[in-house]
């Protein structure tokens, strides 16, 4: 029954997976556009029954997988669930191998200290995914 279970928890995620990929699609292309719809969110909450709240979410989860190739990959796998890539989007979903303007040390008076050092967004998407591969979504 474990194995069964498993298993069917796999085929989810991947189900999940391609769900938000059509859903990221739909939504670059304006399918959900129509009278009296504000957002492709509001349209899922129509007209899937679900939460305008859980809606926005999977929206914004279905566009942040777009800039995430190896998450995406073990998620159309099976591998990991939607809760472990939604954890994942919350902190991957911007740009980090580039400084924000606030975050740049170019101060004249501090000329032999390092600056701050910022990883390619690969290195941090295959780290976020080595830890969702072997912990829990928590």
């Amino acid at each position: 029954m474990e194995s069964e279970l498993l298993g069917l928890a796999g085929h989810i995620a991947a189900a999940q997976c391609r769900f938000l990929q059509l859903l990221a699609e739909f939504d670059r292309r304006d399918g959900w556009a129509g009278p009296g719809l504000r957002s492709c969110a509001h349209w899922l909450s129509w007209k899937a029954g679900m939460s305008l709240r859980t809606a926005i979410e999977q929206v914004r989860v279905a566009h942040a997988l777009a800039k995430l190739p190896r998450v995406t990959e073990a998620f159309a796998a099976g591998r990991i669930s939607y809760s472990k890539v939604r954890a994942i989007t919350r902190v991957a979903d911007h740009p980090v191998d580039q400084p924000q303007p606030e975050q740049v040390d170019d101060d004249p008076k501090m000329p032999d200290q390092p600056g701050p050092r910022w990883a390619p967004a690969q290195e941090v998407e295959q780290t976020l995914l080595q830890v969702a591969l072997g912990g829990t979504a928590s």
